[in-house]
Formats: C-alpha cells, structure tokens, sequence
C-alpha cells in the first residue's frame, strides 16, 4: 500500500488531471461534514504558487484542482498568489533542511487581485512539511487581515513510513509554526 500510495503522489505530481478527478471524488464522497468549513460555495480557493515564476502555458497543479472543485459548487477560484521569485523545488530535495525555509517562501510570494470572500482555502496538491502552506497562508493574512484562512491538500505525505493501512484517509488538522525554529508541523 505504501509503494502505490507513493505512485498515486507521484501522478498528482505529475499532473495527470484524471487522478485529480479521482481523488476529488473520492475525497469529497461522504466527508461533508469534516470539509464543510474548507470547501463549500461561500469559499474563495486560492491555488498554492508553484515554486517557479508560473507562465500562462505551464502546469499548474492547484489551480487545476481548485477549477476541479470550483466546477463542483465548492468554492470560487481567485489565483491571487503568486511567486514572485523562484525558489528550489521542494521535492528534489530528501532533506527537509535543504527545501526552501519558510521565510525564503514567504518572501518569494506576492498577494496580487482580491479575493471574492473573506472565507479562504489555500488549496496545494501535495502537503509535506506546510512550509509553502505557512507562507502562503501568512501571506494572504497580511493583505487580508480579517479572513478566516484553511488550506486543502489534495495529498499528504507522511515521510518514509514502511507500511499504511489506507490511501485515502480524510483528516482535518493543524499546521502549527515556531517561530523561533522557523519550522512548522503538521497535526496529524
């Protein structure tokens, strides 16, 4: 199960749109109550920036995700982050200390447009360590003061574990940020 949870990250990764269609289904299938406060009509989606300068013909994985869960009634697309700086891609990196540090990702990202509410989802297709999570969020905070601010991941990764019992496993959670470190994590 861990060998075929890693290939179904590495299509999301990969941007093949008709896993992002599955997953999206198969998440949103019988966990309203656990998403309700993350995706519903009233929701502005924000797409996580990729980690390079984003051009109009380039993959875009949460955008694609959130036009996915927009075309579903569960929120309002509003691509209002941005990079404004590329960054090293997180997952060319095994360790966590050579990925991009929080602050280097809060910095690399602009807040351009508005948003059509002040309910936000910052959606990403795959959370690891929430740095890009943390940032971003941070950021939208900053021009957005009062805007009740969740993040969507369409995956998580849970580092090198030998065995899962199950792919799919809907969780809601905390990503909480220590300052002093300049770490973050993930609950659960």
């Amino acid at each position: 199960m861990s060998s075929r949870s890693r290939l179904v990250k590495d299509t999301i990764k990969a941007g093949r749109i008709e896993q992002y269609k599955v997953r999206i289904s198969e998440i949103t299938s019988g966990h309203d109550d656990q998403l309700s406060e993350f995706l519903n009509q009233n929701i502005t989606l924000v797409p996580a920036p990729r980690s390079s300068i984003t051009r109009e013909s380039d993959l875009w994985p949460a955008l694609e995700i959130c036009k996915l869960l927009q075309s579903l009634g569960l929120g309002t697309v509003a691509p209002c982050l941005t990079r404004k700086v590329p960054i090293k891609k997180s997952s060319l990196f095994f360790n966590a200390d050579q990925r991009p540090s929080i602050a280097e990702q809060f910095a690399s990202m602009a807040v351009e447009n508005y948003v059509p509410t002040e309910n936000i989802t910052l959606v990403d297709d795959v959370l690891t360590l929430g740095r890009t999570s943390i940032a971003g969020a941070s950021k939208l905070a900053e021009r957005f003061p009062n805007a009740t601010i969740r993040v969507f991941a369409l995956i998580r990764t849970m580092g090198v574990i030998p065995e899962i019992d199950d792919i799919l496993s809907v969780q809601v959670g905390t990503i909480t940020y220590y300052p002093a470190s300049g770490k973050c994590s993930c609950n659960p």
